[in-house]
């Protein structure tokens, strides 16, 4: 057997990659130096920061208390559990109090570990104290079971991290393990590596078999310490099979990698904006797997679009053409609001021909639950079912309902009967946002998962069989994870007001799922998840060439269910969302097929019989926005449905050296200025005066997106500019104020918005009154129309926008 040395006894783990004593200048800096901003080291190198503070008896006696309130008065799958599992956590509390003064601290926290784990709920969770939890340990490689000859195998899916701040120096260092993608890893420190995997059972959390297999091996490589002890060894020792048939060695060092911010203390701005997560029906956490390294690299040909965590691509297979669509979370990083849902239409628009979709969220670990929720709508003619949500009916959530400022909705909740257990609230998407857009895809559709999608992947893969909308399609497992819950940290529920919830020492949080979904037709996901109707095993082809295998599976099923989509609507218009309507504009052209007649919906209602092709709808005169709403029957049936907004463009007035449209006086701002509400809300943008407002109540209103524009005709030449004054007051990161140019016919961009010798891309949170210009001279000799645009999310509310001084100007 053929042996490779990679570290001696007097080495370091990361120093034994280039030999002992050979280590290129700059690299040990890189890694381990404590004084810097970079996260990266070896474990080793840590160790000695990483560490759990001393607990008194009265410490972990408070810790224990605060656990049995959650699980006791909280944990809504509390009944679930015991019934499904027979899981008694209040028993194993009150066992583990009687040892409190007998065991160590390092025994103590293991227990608490051992008791929320074993409720096979990954929302549930008990943080480690810091600065321990601040810090994680990561091998540099990824495993995948795969399913090659018959028999099941572990090899190497990639090599390096996905963390976007991996040092590319480390990665190249990291190479020379001569670990190679495709690579069978026959044993993990001396065990065979299905004996690992069934070794970490113990401390994986997850409802059913699949997921916590899977969430084992992931343990393998990667260690949170909020969540685990970090491990002892500094490398593992690996038994590796490539293509040559021979067995090597290979001891792969564990690195560490730390989280600043965890490590600073936190300023209020900071808590704030962490808790108003929670209202959102997001997890504080950016996706479930301890590490899911991003799919994305692992995937040839993926193209990016305006959101990080979501890109495309085209596959060509022997059985058509299909359209590859990878979300890997669902809180998005960078577009919020509806400029997510925008930009998936878009690239579907971009896809309408190709013959079946692919829906990816492998590893997608959840977050926003209303994402989940209206993204259906793009895949059915129906009008999709929601949720429903509730929450533990105890004396605590029923005082909490009173007195969380998140839960001013849930005053009115209820039991369904008097010993139903539990209260049922709003859910957390409208009826209106589930069809606000439409369907916008209208062939075969595969939502492709396995048992890493979690929470509100769950939801979104169980929206979707439930209505009927597409093909569940498992990778190696037939089941997801299982997570079907809103979850809350013990931190965010003390922020009721006279809370009888107690700050936790040495930094601590714990995690439960407080409110839970019933899917449509009563089930729970909570430990069923969703059932795979057809599933691949992956093999060592698909990790070496981008699942190509896999698709060409499910590319062949999708070719027999083309006969059952023949149906389609289009606007022939290159907006996905809106189509703007000119003076001379009276009609939109509709291009439809496997339809008989259209029910058409602007101000009225009519039917209009149509053979496939072009229909030209004729338009009713408005003013601001109306709503398009165009239906697909084919013998009364309805089998396509498409939503646009039609918004009436304003007249492009000539703007010279020395014109000015807006500034002071009431008048002469008002008739410059076109106003729009985008989005259902109660109220958007009005003039008050000379002032642009976002609100004439207390605070603006949820699910807000309106523009207040000006139309403009930019002598060529001329240095234009869009200046005003503004007190801002809106949620920090989640409410927006942008301004935008739009040139006529072509699609609008966000221009930088300078302020106090800096600039912006858009304003948030709170800003004191100042004065803000944008610069537009690179539009001189252009039709544009500029606009400020405000958005809000179903989050928190706050007092505002004041805009005054508002002026498109030229020199």
């Amino acid at each position: 057997m053929k042996k490779v040395f990679l570290f001696s006894g007097a080495c370091v783990a990361l120093s034994a990659l280039l030999g002992c004593g050979l280590m290129k200048p700059g690299l040990g800096s890189l890694l381990n130096d404590e004084g810097d901003d970079n996260p990266w080291g070896t474990l080793d190198a840590i160790r000695a920061d990483a560490v759990i503070p001393d607990y008194t008896v009265d410490d972990r006696r408070l810790v224990l208390e605060q656990a049995r309130v959650l699980f006791e008065d909280v944990y809504v799958h509390k009944d679930l559990k015991k019934k499904d599992q027979g899981i008694h956590a209040t028993a194993e509390l009150n066992a583990l109090e009687k040892r409190l003064s007998e065991i160590s601290d390092e025994e103590f926290h293991n227990q608490m570990i051992r008791i929320f784990v074993t409720h096979g709920d990954l929302h549930m969770n008990y943080y480690l104290p810091k600065p321990h939890s601040c810090y994680s340990a990561l091998l540099p490689l990824r495993l995948r079971r795969t399913y090659d000859d018959g028999q099941y195998r572990f090899r190497v899916e990639s090599v390096g991290r996905s963390d976007e701040d991996f040092p590319a120096e480390l990665k190249a260092k990291v190479d020379k393990l001569g670990l190679q993608v495709g690579d069978e890893v026959v044993s993990y420190n001396g065990q065979p590596t299905f004996r690992a995997v069934e070794a970490r059972l113990g401390t994986s959390s997850g409802a059913a078999a699949d997921p916590r297999e899977r969430r084992a091996l992931e343990q393998l490589t990667g260690r949170r310490g909020r969540l685990f002890f970090l491990p002892q060894e500094s490398a593992v020792d690996l038994q590796v099979r490539g293509d040559d048939g021979e067995l090597r060695s290979v001891s792969v060092p564990w690195l560490s990698k730390k989280n600043l911010d965890c490590l600073k203390p936190e300023s209020e701005e900071e808590t704030a904006r962490n808790l108003a997560v929670a209202k959102r029906g997001k997890h504080n956490d950016r996706g479930y797997p301890e590490f899911s390294m991003k799919r994305a690299p692992l995937i040839a040909d993926l193209l990016d679009t305006k959101e990080p965590d979501l890109k495309y691509r085209r596959v060509s297979t022997p059985s058509g053409e299909l359209g590859h669509i990878l979300l890997e979370s669902f809180s998005p990083r960078k577009l919020r609001g509806q400029a997510l849902f925008i930009e998936v239409a878009r690239i579907l628009r971009e896809l309408q021909d190709t013959d079946g979709l692919v829906f990816d969220v492998r590893d997608n670990g959840g977050g926003n639950i209303t994402i989940a929720e209206r993204l259906v709508q793009f895949f059915t003619p129906k009008k999709p079912k929601l949720y429903g949500v509730r929450m533990l009916d105890s004396a605590f959530n029923r005082q909490l309902i009173q007195t969380h400022p998140w839960l001013e909705n849930w005053k009115d909740a209820q039991p369904a009967s008097p010993a139903d257990g539990f209260l049922y609230g709003p859910a957390f998407s409208s009826d209106a946002q589930l069809q606000d857009m439409g369907q916008y895809y209208f062939k075969p559709l595969v939502v492709l998962m396995n048992a890493s999608c979690y929470s509100s992947c769950d939801m979104f893969s169980s929206l979707i069989q439930d209505n009927d909308a597409g093909t569940i399609w498992g990778e190696n497992h037939a089941q997801t994870g299982a997570g079907g819950a809103n979850v809350w940290r013990h931190s965010e529920l003390r922020m009721a007001e006279d809370s009888s919830l107690k700050e936790l020492p040495g930094g601590q949080d714990m995690r439960v799922s407080f409110r839970q979904n019933v899917r449509p037709d009563g089930f729970l996901v909570e430990n069923r998840g969703v059932r795979a109707e057809r599933i691949s095993q992956v093999t060592k082809e698909d990790l070496l060439h981008s699942d190509r295998r896999i698709f060409a599976d499910i590319a062949k099923y999708m070719e027999s269910r083309r006969q059952f989509y023949l149906s389609s609507l289009t606007t022939t218009v290159p907006e996905v969302f809106v189509i703007e309507v000119g003076d001379d504009s009276s009609s939109v052209e509709v291009k439809s097929s496997g339809v008989d007649s259209l029910r058409v919906t602007t101000q009225q209602t009519k039917t209009l019989p149509v053979t496939d092709g072009t229909t030209m709808l004729d338009l009713p005169e408005f003013k601001g926005v109306q709503s398009l709403h165009v239906e697909g029957l084919l013998e009364g049936k309805k089998t396509a449905n498409i939503k646009r907004l039609l918004r009436k463009l304003g007249a492009y007035s000539p703007l010279g050296a020395g014109d000015i449209r807006g500034g002071q006086g009431a008048q002469n701002f008002a008739q410059h200025l076109e106003l729009y509400n985008m989005q259902n809300a109660d109220e958007c943008w009005s003039v008050s005066g000379d002032k642009l407002v976002t609100n004439t109540e207390e605070k603006y209103s949820h699910n807000a997106l309106c523009h207040a524009s000006f139309f403009a005709e930019i002598a060529p030449g001329v240095q234009a500019k869009l200046s005003f004054q503004a007190a801002v007051q809106i949620e920090k990161d989640f409410d927006y104020i942008r301004v935008e140019v739009k040139p006529q016919g072509q699609p609008a961009k966000a221009l930088p918005i300078r302020y106090n010798g800096e600039e912006a891309e858009a304003l948030t949170g709170k800003i004191e009154a100042t004065t803000f210009e944008v610069d537009l001279k690179e539009y001189a000799g252009q039709k544009v129309e500029v606009r400020v645009t405000f958005e809000s999310d179903p989050g928190a509310n706050d007092a505002g926008a004041q805009i005054t001084a508002l002026q498109l100007s030229a020199e």
